[in-house]
């Protein structure tokens, strides 16, 4: 299951809490954010 979902319509990308929660102890887990981010070209983001 995605730990994060793009609303398309809406350039919402929402990331889950179980993402959030591993990027407190990850850089791994932050990269991945930020990447999503540039990815969906900067979106709104929600968490």
């Amino acid at each position: 299951m995605p730990e994060y979902e793009l609303l398309e319509d809406k350039n919402i990308l929402i990331i889950k809490p179980s993402l959030i929660y591993k990027s407190q102890n990850s850089i791994e887990a932050l990269k991945e954010i930020t990447d999503l981010i540039v990815k969906y070209g900067y979106p709104n983001v929600l968490g």
